[in-house]
């Protein structure tokens, strides 16, 4: 589940891609299956899906894609990233499991911080998930060593907090954080930090409305976006999806981590509406992992 740093040798077979479809059809589609779907606004620089709820979440880890692990600590700021492919999902309301070996980096730090991002790269992405994986994050920061670029999921700014913010008080009249909540929304914090504020709204801008003059449904999806918003993902990925650790069982130097999928935000370029895979023929397949570093890409058959 964590890859050493070498040449990928992928492979591929050709096939016919589906029709392209808008994100509006998308939507619909989706919202059939019981899922939520926001496909206005959520991304920096084009559009997206969020899918929340019903079997079209689950369906994202169906096919199994190598998948990149990001997890943040919101009180040292400290953060990793690794490369995994062993996870499978185990319903259709988002619950699935991933095995990680003990000794990585990332196994120390889900217990303090549970709440994580699985970007999922495409083809032509090969060397970035070994170069990941081939160095810890214990020993560098992957971000600044590998040059990842890195957002918040669903393609938006990141928000920084200061640490006193976050930190837990005694006297209970600052947001804190628990062991079911990671991310502090900024509208919660006291006006004693008005200036730490208003440095986390300068780049919290996701959304162009007044909070004042939002709808139900808009200051729902503010509010989800503002858990998220500390998190890192992997910019050049086409998916990225927000989980939570449920429970964790050490078994034979692996901890086997039983999670939660909460949303996913997806790239209409590979969203049919219901399944995870490529629409358009200029659409990069996915990444599935052989072993001994090498990549075999899933395409579509008609």
């Amino acid at each position: 589940n964590n890859f050493n740093n070498n040449n990928a040798s992928p492979s591929s077979t050709s096939s016919q891609q589906p029709p392209q479809m808008d994100v509006a059809s998308t939507s619909a589609a989706a919202e059939e299956e019981g899922a939520v779907i926001d496909s206005s606004s959520c991304c920096s620089d084009s559009s997206c899906v969020l899918v929340q709820g019903g079997p079209s979440l689950a369906r994202l880890l169906y096919t199994n894609p190598v998948c990149i692990l990001s997890t943040y600590d919101p009180i040292t700021h400290a953060q990793n990233f690794m490369t995994i492919t062993w996870l499978t999902a185990m319903d259709n309301a988002g619950h699935f499991v991933c095995s990680i070996n003990s000794s990585r980096h990332t196994a120390s730090m889900l217990p303090r911080s549970p709440l994580f991002v699985l970007s999922v790269p495409t083809a032509g992405m090969e060397d970035l998930v070994l170069a990941i994986g081939g160095v810890s994050g214990a020993d560098v920061d992957k971000e600044s060593a590998l040059g990842l670029r890195v957002c918040a999921p669903g393609w938006r700014p990141r928000v920084r907090l200061p640490t006193q913010v976050v930190q837990q008080e005694q006297s209970g009249q600052q947001q804190v954080l628990s062991s079911t909540q990671d991310v502090v929304d900024i509208q919660s914090i006291p006006a004693s930090h008005s200036e730490e504020v208003e440095a986390a709204r300068s780049t919290h801008q996701h959304h162009p409305h007044n909070a004042k003059h939002a709808s139900k449904r808009e200051r729902k999806m503010q509010a989800l976006h503002a858990r998220f918003d500390q998190l890192p993902a992997i910019t050049d990925a086409v998916a990225h999806i927000v989980c939570r650790v449920e429970s964790t069982t050490p078994l034979h130097n692996h901890l086997l981590n039983v999670c939660c999928m909460e949303a996913a935000y997806v790239r209409p370029s590979h969203w049919s509406g219901t399944c995870f895979h490529p629409q358009t023929p200029t659409a990069q397949p996915l990444l599935t992992f052989l072993g001994s570093k090498k990549f075999q890409h899933m395409v579509n058959r008609a």
